[in-house]
């Protein structure tokens, strides 16, 4: 331990900005000060709980997983851990060990009960804040204390031992935490046998780990687009450290995955909200696509990527079309792993005459409750629900990519998707034809071996207001002008409309922001059978209804 204190004493291994990635506040005391006055809190979406020594750390006062996680992550330390940086005090050091210590107690010599307690990121990302005290403590020993100092140590022993099991390594991007763990607890240990061991395994995984995060095509694979920017600040960040050797994939791809990162946003600058994403803004430059080869439109200057291997499909207007003309469309059929996948196979969001029309439920939170698991679930999605049950998300049912290479005409484009689900015992192809700034129509054709029931879902946006027609329904925006016409090919009396339903089962709930779920509409339609088609248009002006039928019905019998 000697060798370690004098290792430190002359030169830390580790900065904070190597291992905590949060902003530096401006005045930490007063982060401290609120904390110990009315509770610790890790986000504004939290009332503040007191933390009172010993602590419980298996408290989940929530029911929230995150909530719970970030307990575990030691981020109650972080505020003493900064303060101690900025405005050197042994005081802000010492409260940082005792939360170290105090949690080494419950969950290490109590061997408490913890869910959370070896959970993959927050070993990551408690390992990481764990060397930074750990190398802080051995250069101001004389004021920690050796006994202290030994906790710590052996505390540090004990995470290395976690996080050099291999069965235990996230392949997402969770594992990315755990190696920078590693790594750090390496750098300050690296006197022990277990410190160099550490850093040659986290070197190797982690370049193992960074090659799984992204596809051939720079798109992050964990189906939201919002870990696509998570993952690049994350490896960026990591890198910068220095630390590692092996960053030449990451480069290789950089120019690729900034270059997708555009594609991610939608026209107003908003995470396009998929999967896990919430619509956050991003600046990003302009997008870099394919020239669309429509024919004259209201606006031509369509740009468009496909990504095969990912799983995404996309239209939009180009970077200088004017907000009020702007659109996009951006289809999905990913299934990669069971990373932050939702049963939205085959979903697509659509936005145009700069307003989002037809859009995804969100991600809510990871607080595991009744709206947790409906905007996991097929019928919170832009697709086909079958016999009321969610299409599978976990890893074993993985596909890749569903989506088929786009077909140009001279009005628009047609993108299309196949996926098996052979668990619900039905293939569902969709084709979705789609002119800008005209109309959007989409046939949805499903196969199965026995009769079953189908429901074709549509969610809008919480600003649009539903209703019916004589010979359909009407959208209409926050002031009630008519904004789009739908129409079905299927039964009125098959269509239902649900807003903000609680019984028999949520229906009718957008996300729009953290943990904040508005109602809005949404319309079902309802087959049943061995063989079903739904075709559903809908038209930016009433008066394109007629043409875009005939159109969706040319072009379906020439295929």
């Amino acid at each position: 331990m000697k060798a370690i204190i004098n290792q430190e004493s002359r030169e830390p291994s580790i900065r904070l900005e190597d291992v905590v990635s949060q902003e530096l506040p401006r005045d930490p005391r007063k982060v401290i000060d609120t904390q110990e006055k009315d509770g610790y809190c890790p986000s504004k979406h939290y009332a503040r709980v007191k933390l009172t020594f010993p602590i419980d750390w298996s408290m989940n006062p929530f029911s929230d997983a995150h909530w719970a996680f970030q307990l575990n992550a030691m981020r109650p330390a972080v505020p003493y851990l900064f303060a101690h940086a900025k405005h050197p005090s042994i005081q802000y050091l010492t409260r940082a060990v005792d939360y170290f210590l105090d949690w080494q107690r419950f969950n290490i010599t109590d061997g408490r009960p913890n869910k959370y307690k070896w959970y993959n990121m927050a070993v990551g990302q408690r390992a990481a804040r764990l060397a930074y005290t750990l190398s802080q403590a051995c250069k101001h020993s004389h004021s920690i204390g050796l006994a202290r100092i030994e906790g710590l140590t052996q505390l540090a022993l004990d995470h290395i031992d976690e996080l050099m099991q291999p069965d235990r390594v996230s392949r997402g991007n969770h594992g990315l935490f755990q190696m920078h763990g590693l790594m750090a607890l390496g750098r300050v240990l690296r006197e022990y046998h277990e410190g160099r061991d550490a850093m040659e395994f986290a070197r190797s995984t982690l370049d193992r780990l960074a090659l799984l995060q992204f596809s051939d095509e720079g798109v992050h694979l964990e189906h939201s687009p919002a870990y696509h920017f998570f993952a690049t600040r994350v490896l960026t960040t990591i890198y910068r450290t220095g630390w590692y050797d092996n960053d030449a994939h990451f480069n290789r791809h950089r120019d690729l995955i900034q270059a997708a990162a555009a594609w991610l946003v939608d026209p107003l600058g908003s995470v396009v909200a998929i999967g896990d994403s919430h619509c956050q803004k991003k600046d990003v430059p302009p997008p870099d696509g394919e020239p669309a080869l429509f024919g004259p439109s209201p606006w031509p200057n369509a740009v468009v990527k496909h990504w095969s291997k990912t799983g995404y499909s996309i239209i939009r207007s180009s970077p200088d079309a004017p907000a009020r003309d702007s659109y996009m469309l951006f289809f999905t059929g990913a299934h990669h792993s069971s990373v932050h996948k939702h049963s939205d196979d085959l979903h697509l969001n659509w936005f145009d005459r700069g307003c989002h029309i037809l859009v995804d439920s969100g991600a809510y939170c990871y607080k595991r409750d009744r709206m947790r698991q409906y905007v996991l679930s097929t019928r919170a999605h832009n697709t086909i629900e079958c016999n009321g049950t969610s299409s599978p998300r976990s890893k074993d049912y993985c596909y890749g990519s569903s989506l088929l290479a786009p077909r140009y005409h001279t009005w628009g484009a047609e993108l299309s998707g196949r996926v098996a689900h052979p668990t619900l015992g039905f293939v569902h192809y969709r084709r979705v034809f789609f002119a800008p700034g005209r109309f959007l129509a989409v046939v949805d054709t499903v196969e199965s071996r026995q009769e079953a029931e189908y429901v074709q879902w549509w969610h809008f946006d919480p600003s649009l207001s539903l209703s019916r027609d004589a010979s359909g329904f009407i959208v209409r925006d926050s002031c009630g002008s008519p904004m789009v016409w739908v129409h079905t090919l299927s039964p009125i009396e098959s269509c239902a409309i649900a807003y903000g339903e609680i019984h028999p089962r949520l229906q009718g709930w957008v996300c729009t922001s953290y943990k904040t779920m508005m109602p809005a509409y949404t319309l079902g339609i309802q087959e049943k059978g061995r063989h079903v088609r739904f075709t559903t248009i809908f038209c930016l002006d009433q008066a394109e209804m007629k043409n875009a039928e005939i159109l969706v019905k040319r072009v379906g019998e020439a295929q």
